[in-house]
């Protein structure tokens, strides 16, 4: 797919999850050197997180984004990335 790069902001504190194929299924983390606001070939933007001049999301085994302070202040990032359990009421 052609992209174009429109604009570049830096991605400070911003990593990207990246996780194994195998049984363990490990998880790792990737700094991002930028965001980046893409056009696509049908003229569709959007915002993608970059590792030097790479495309996390090209990356066959990318997850999500993570901020560095992760979604719940003073989680870490072991805590942040590993799945966890859903029990009684969170179970949906």
């Amino acid at each position: 797919m052609l992209r174009r790069i429109l604009q570049i902001i830096p991605a400070q504190d911003w990593f990207a999850v990246c996780v194994d194929d195998g049984e363990s299924r490990q998880r790792w983390l990737c700094p991002l050197s930028c965001w980046a606001l893409i056009e696509n070939e049908r003229g569709e933007t959007e915002v993608t997180g970059m590792e030097g001049y790479d495309f996390s999301e090209d990356t066959v085994n990318f997850l999500e984004y993570v901020h560095r302070h992760g979604p719940k202040r003073g989680q870490t990032f072991s805590e942040q990335t590993q799945p966890r359990e859903v029990k009684g009421s969170d179970a949906k």
